[in-house]
């Protein structure tokens, strides 16, 4: 396994014993996503409740990824291990967010709180924004990427009613293959922070 992926966070640093967490709902399930900071702290935290590992992967950004070595493989092995070695892992399923704030276009902050077991922690949550492209063939990703979301779109005829989208098709790819594009804006996790006394007031 990937000794890299032994650094991920211990998100609030509890030595919990073993109890019951609730699974994640159908509803929770359905909403889950990542098209804003606090919906996608809601997904990491549906899936550590029902141990979704392939979603919670998909839960942090890629620069996370590459700041700790960690693949699709080495981190659903790393966190499996995490969340069976540490039962209060699985807490921060019932984690609050306080607050959500951008830092800047790119950024946001989330300030979350979990109390339990009389013990109340709180920590500090990073997101990066990450535009991207999807082109689907049936139920299929045909082929995808990651662009800038203003290089992807563009204002027909100066009008901000008529905003249209657009990708480039790899040269060994049909056109005609391609049944569904999806051009967005995805928030992804960074890093957290426990917090040793309180944040700063917000503005």
């Amino acid at each position: 396994m990937n000794t890299s992926i032994q650094r991920f966070p211990l998100l609030f640093g509890l030595s919990l014993c073993a109890c019951c967490v609730a699974a994640p709902s159908p509803e929770d399930l359905l909403a889950t996503g990542f098209r804003s900071p606090s919906q996608a702290f809601g997904t990491f935290q549906t899936a550590l409740a029902g141990d979704h590992l392939d979603l919670n992967y998909r839960c942090f950004s890629d620069s996370f990824k590459a700041r700790t070595g960690a693949d699709d493989a080495s981190f659903k092995v790393g966190l499996d291990i995490l969340l069976r070695e540490n039962a209060g892992m699985k807490y921060i399923s019932e984690a609050e967010i306080l607050s959500e704030r951008l830092l800047d276009p790119t950024t946001a902050e989330l300030i979350v709180e979990l109390n339990k077991f009389f013990v109340t922690v709180r920590a500090r949550v990073i997101l990066k924004r990450e535009d991207f492209f999807e082109a689907w063939s049936g139920d299929q990703i045909y082929f995808d990427g990651f662009r800038s979301y203003a290089e992807s779109t563009a204002i027909y005829d100066d009008s901000p009613n008529n905003l249209f989208g657009y990708i480039s098709v790899p040269q060994e790819k049909d056109a005609s293959q391609i049944t569904e594009i999806r051009i967005g804006q995805d928030w992804h996790i960074d890093s957290f922070e426990v917090l040793e006394e309180d944040p700063e007031p917000l503005n």
